[in-house]
């Protein structure tokens, strides 16, 4: 992607180089607060979390996580860009947020628009797993059962999420039909999965990983090319013969347009350093992977993912809601 079109991204841009570079020079004076649009707890939760730790360290100042929940991560995100631009408040969201809601919802509770792409935190992959019951231990087995039986349901966060379009990339290279049950988190999801309630699950690895090595569920695969450490017996789609369906989610955090241009600059130098730390790397868990960008190529990574997910949601007749 031309580098002016990644500059385009990184909305905002244009209204900050009025800023002088004195600002730079005092930030950060006082406390910094991450918006998390997620319950505590949770691989967002946990992400901002260790920055926020190794964010106080470098900076001397308090750094506060606030957990702001409400219609699946807008909440937070509209928390975040409505807040103050100067540089004291920084927001958490996910892929969902940049790449999906954008192209899948016509009533927002925030504007792209309006946030400043400063760097993913970690990104992670997304799994197929059934229950204990279903006949299947790969993916081959999987379509061959969906097949027989004409369709299947799987339980998944949301409607408009980034699973619903993995499920459907499924669809496009098997020729499955696959239809979600939206539930509002993963945990209620994979309890059900494991009673029965709903055959077969598509989410993240941390909601099947210590369930999957207990032997009350089985994954059959990971959507990412290589295979996953923290679930070394369980093959990509793309070794199953899927080298289509290949999806990584993130985490990034964002500030405002807006912002003036020395304290974006303070941020871009000093969290690729902190998010490439090895005690980053073990505070935030095996199941996803520090992947620290600058914001201009942030940016462009945003609009190759959106350009893609708009492509598939174009082939399926995905539902504007």
């Amino acid at each position: 992607m031309p580098a002016s079109s990644r500059r385009s991204l990184l909305l905002g841009a244009g209204g900050l180089s009025l800023a002088r570079p004195a600002l730079a020079q005092a930030f950060p004076a006082r406390p910094i607060r991450i918006i998390v649009p997620a319950t505590p707890g949770g691989q967002s939760d946990i992400g901002a979390r260790a920055l926020a730790e190794l964010l106080r360290e470098e900076t001397g100042q308090p750094v506060v996580v606030e957990n702001r929940t409400g219609a699946g991560g807008q909440v937070g995100l509209e928390t975040t860009l409505r807040a103050p631009k100067d540089g004291y408040t920084l927001g958490m969201f996910g892929d969902s947020a940049v790449l999906i809601n954008p192209l899948l919802q016509r009533h927002l509770a925030y504007s792209p628009g309006d946030m400043l792409l400063l760097t993913p935190l970690y990104t992670g992959t997304f799994v197929v797993a059934v229950n204990n019951s279903f006949p299947a231990r790969n993916m081959a087995d999987f379509s061959a059962e969906v097949r027989r039986r004409g369709g299947l349901s799987y339980g998944a966060f949301g409607v408009t999420s980034a699973p619903r379009i993995l499920a459907e990339m499924i669809c496009m290279a098997t020729g499955l039909s696959l239809e979600p049950v939206p539930y509002r988190g993963e945990t209620e999801a994979v309890t059900d999965l494991i009673a029965g309630s709903v055959p077969a699950f598509v989410g993240t690895t941390v909601a099947v990983r210590e369930q999957h090595r207990a032997g009350a569920l089985r994954v059959l695969g990971v959507s990412q090319a290589d295979r996953v450490a923290a679930l070394g017996d369980v093959p990509t789609f793309a070794e199953q013969g899927l080298p289509s369906v290949q999806y990584r989610w993130f985490h990034g955090l964002t500030l405002q347009s807006g912002v003036p241009t020395p304290i974006v600059e303070f941020y871009a130098g000093i969290l690729p350093k902190l998010i490439r730390s090895e005690r980053f790397r073990i505070m935030i868990g095996p199941d996803v992977t520090p992947a620290p960008m600058t914001p201009d190529d942030f940016a462009g990574f945003v609009q190759q993912g959106r350009d893609r997910v708009a492509a598939i949601i174009r082939e399926r007749g995905i539902p504007i809601n």
